[in-house]
Order: C-alpha cells, then structure tokens, then sequence
C-alpha cells in the first residue's frame, strides 16, 4: 500500500473520532499525516490541554502555538501515522480524559 493510501486510511479513523468529541476540523488535510483542530469547545488553553492530555491520558498533541499565532490558543495539531488499533486506542483515552473533566 502507498503510504498516500495508509495516510487516508488513517485519516478516515482518526478524524471523524475526534469530531465526534468536539474537535472541530475547519481544514480537511490533503496528503498530509496531521490534522489542525479548533479545540474552543474544549479549552482556551490548548497548551494546558495538551499537557494534561498527555500526564492523564497518555496521548500526545501539540498545542498551537507552536504552529501558528493565529487562534494559537484553542488549536491542536494531531498526527496520525499510527496504526489503527493505535489510534482507536487513542481515541478511547481521549474520550475518558474529557469525560473527567
């Protein structure tokens, strides 16, 4: 398999789960192995977010601002080059780190 095709088989895993728990994707990536999501609904501090998600759930994501200045604050970029029971994985423990919130 082209690694185009694993991308977008992951992407079809990963993208949808995150939405369905509030992360809103305004761009669908094209080719690429990530997503940058708009995380307003969850947070104001995606960087507090990001390290929380990280020491309670064990998931890792970048915050914004290490991308960009713009809305910095409540965006997250998500890589997806993982495997799907990986990501589905991932996606559980997201959804447990929000419910105890």
């Amino acid at each position: 398999m082209a690694i185009g095709e694993q991308f977008l088989r992951q992407s079809k895993v990963l993208l949808p789960g995150l939405q369905a728990l509030g992360f809103r994707l305004p761009v669908q990536p094209v080719g690429g192995f990530y997503g940058f999501f708009d995380v307003s609904e969850l947070t104001d501090d995606s960087f507090r977010f990001c390290e929380e998600l990280c020491d309670h759930a064990g998931v890792l994501m970048a915050p914004g601002r290490d991308f960009t200045d713009e809305n910095a604050q409540t965006m997250v970029r998500v890589s997806f080059p993982k495997s799907e029971p990986v990501l589905q994985e991932g996606l559980l423990r997201i959804q447990t780190f929000l419910a105890g919130r």
